[in-house]
């Protein structure tokens, strides 16, 4: 009896020390399925929301809160692919807090972002499909999920083959890398899609309506172009029909619109940037945030200091 609980003993401590650290699994649907839901079926408790493509899932995170500004809280609501439409930025903005008083929506503009194809937003018809009880299974039994499903034998095999690099965070962001980097790999999938879609006039003019509204509903507005890569914005802008200047000069005044240098930061394919660069640029911003919130304080100190 004694030899069975021994040897019980240790197949248990065999299997956690497995569980605990065998790497997170980076294709693992169960695990993949709960960040995207979690994300998409957030409550609305934030006070700062980040909205776009690929490029704010994995360009922001929550770095972008200075530590004495513990008390917000903050969700990138960014996806693969989507488009900034009017239905997408409604839904980013039943995340904020109604109780909050300086919201702040920050909205990264990208070529991509505003073609016809990426306005579709067939991805966030999926995630809306997800059922209740799935949700309630990833939003209270995540944790679990993460520890039973761990990496597939295959993927560990590959795991330097694979070469991509990727923490699902729980503010929404996901810090990436490659660990053989090439700054020109993402430009062929980009030139063969602006060849296929492009951004049009119907678009923009949709966004910069629904943008300038939201602007002048009350809510701080930051909006910019997420960096790339030099290469990368010679390709978009000469072969998407994105048009930065018309998008920055028809901003409502109230919208802030922020330039980044590219060779500020670096990528990891031409178009993400890695982890290290992504909390620089999300470091950044909260400088921008910041500014909002010394002004507020201030408007609340002296009324009438506006007006004078």
């Amino acid at each position: 009896m004694n030899r069975f609980i021994q040897l019980f003993a240790l197949i248990l401590i065999l299997i956690l020390t497995v569980l605990v650290f065998i790497p997170k699994p980076k294709k693992n649907i169960v695990f993949l399925n709960s960040f995207w839901s979690n994300k998409y079926h957030a409550t609305n408790t934030f006070d700062i929301v980040a909205c776009g493509d690929s490029r704010i899932f994995r360009g922001l995170s929550s770095d972008l809160i200075s530590p004495k500004r513990s008390n917000l809280s903050f969700l990138n609501f960014g996806f693969s692919s989507i488009g900034l439409s009017n239905d997408y930025l409604n839904l980013s903005l039943s995340k904020f807090n109604p109780l909050t008083k300086n919201k702040v929506l920050l909205v990264g503009v990208t070529p991509h972002s505003l073609t016809d194809e990426a306005f579709k937003n067939l991805i966030l018809e999926e995630y809306n499909e997800i059922k209740l009880f799935d949700q309630f299974i990833y939003r209270y039994f995540s944790s679990i999920s993460k520890l039973i499903y761990r990496i597939k034998p295959t993927e560990l095999l590959n795991f330097k083959k694979n070469n991509y690099l990727e923490r699902y965070n729980s503010d929404g962001w996901v810090a990436s890398d490659k660990i053989i980097k090439d700054s020109t790999w993402a430009l062929k999938s980009y030139r063969k899609t602006f060849n296929k879609y492009g951004v049009h006039h119907k678009e923009m003019a949709s966004f910069l309506e629904s943008i300038n509204r939201i602007a002048n509903s009350g809510i701080h507005v930051i909006a910019f172009r997420p960096p790339s890569t030099l290469q990368m914005e010679i390709l978009e802008d000469s072969t998407s029909g994105f048009d930065e200047n018309f998008i920055k000069e028809n901003l409502d005044s109230s919208v802030i619109w922020m330039d980044f240098n590219n060779a500020d930061f670096n990528s990891y394919d031409g178009s993400h940037l890695t982890e290290k660069s992504a909390v620089k640029f999300s470091k950044m911003i909260m400088q921008e945030i910041e500014s909002i919130y010394k002004k507020s304080l201030i408007l609340s100190q002296h009324p009438n200091s506006s007006s004078q």
